[in-house]
């Protein structure tokens, strides 16, 4: 069971981690994309520059919240699978289970 329970864990890690990856790649590219097109708000060049650096600066910090994040949500579930491991020997324990001992030679 801890077989199931730690490939159920990285598989929630690896949906985690794409979910992640692409919330990344999204904020990295609006904070692009609002960055090269700051003129088109306005033509004064110093407002331009403000609201680049805005839009530059934006994206790099949601990045930033995206890696922390997915920190935290890794080892949120990597603690979960750590729990349940140890639900699950402790469930098997109260109901007398346990593992089969080999007792020698088959005959």
């Amino acid at each position: 069971m801890k077989v199931v329970i730690w490939l159920l864990a990285a598989a929630v890690f690896g949906l985690w981690s794409l979910f992640s990856w692409g919330a990344h790649s999204l904020i990295g590219w609006a904070g692009q994309t609002g960055a090269r097109n700051a003129d088109w708000l306005t033509g004064h060049p110093e407002t331009v520059e403000w609201l680049s650096w805005g839009a530059a600066t934006f994206g790099s910090l949601g990045e930033g919240v995206v890696v922390v994040t997915w920190a935290i949500g890794s080892l949120v579930i990597a603690a979960g699978a750590v729990a349940a491991n140890a639900l699950w020997l402790r469930w098997r324990n109260r109901r007398g289970g346990r593992p089969m001992q080999w007792q020698g030679r088959m005959r």
